[in-house]
């Protein structure tokens, strides 16, 4: 149909005006929805400005002091995450063993689904792995509200990257 005037359109229209439609063909199924790939820097920042209501200034000072470390009562100043300026979205064998044994215990080996995310940015540099959480047992944090906040939007994120797809009931 090809329209290139308004009296075209107006004709077609009213033509369609008070027509009776009845459905011929549909198609049922069911569609997964994957696992999304662990943070790079640019992730992160959109996710916590979407999520937390963090400016990505915001987000990169608190993802720095959870890099550098945060005062863990009985075990001094830890490193909660892994270095955060990256566009990698690669997991060491490290992260992924934990990420397994974390879901396998939280919820079952039928949710364990080790992936390994390839890097599609042209020109990325893999020398650093995603942005995840330094020991993945770790679920929660001492820390601020903020800080604490950021880091399980990351450990959640890593989780979710390393579990089966979601599949609707």
């Amino acid at each position: 149909l090809d329209l290139k005037t308004k009296e075209q359109t107006e004709s077609i229209i009213s033509k369609l005006e008070g027509a009776e439609y009845v459905v011929t063909k549909y198609k049922e199924g069911q569609k997964k929805q994957h696992a999304p790939s662990p943070f790079t820097t640019s992730l992160l920042q959109q996710e916590a400005s979407r999520k937390l209501n963090m400016t990505p200034r915001r987000t990169m000072a608190i993802a720095q002091q959870l890099y550098e470390g945060v005062d863990i009562t009985g075990e001094g100043t830890v490193g909660l995450i892994t270095y955060m300026r990256t566009d990698s979205v690669n997991l060491s064998e490290y992260a992924t063993e934990g990420s397994k044994v974390a879901i396998a215990q939280m919820m079952g080996d039928q949710y364990v689904h080790p992936r390994h995310f390839a890097t599609k940015t042209k020109g990325a540099q893999e020398a650093h792995e995603a942005i995840r959480p330094t020991y993945m047992e770790n679920q929660t944090i001492e820390g601020s509200a903020q800080e604490r906040k950021l880091y399980d939007l990351v450990w959640k994120r890593t989780i979710a990257s390393q579990m089966a797809d979601a599949e609707p009931e």
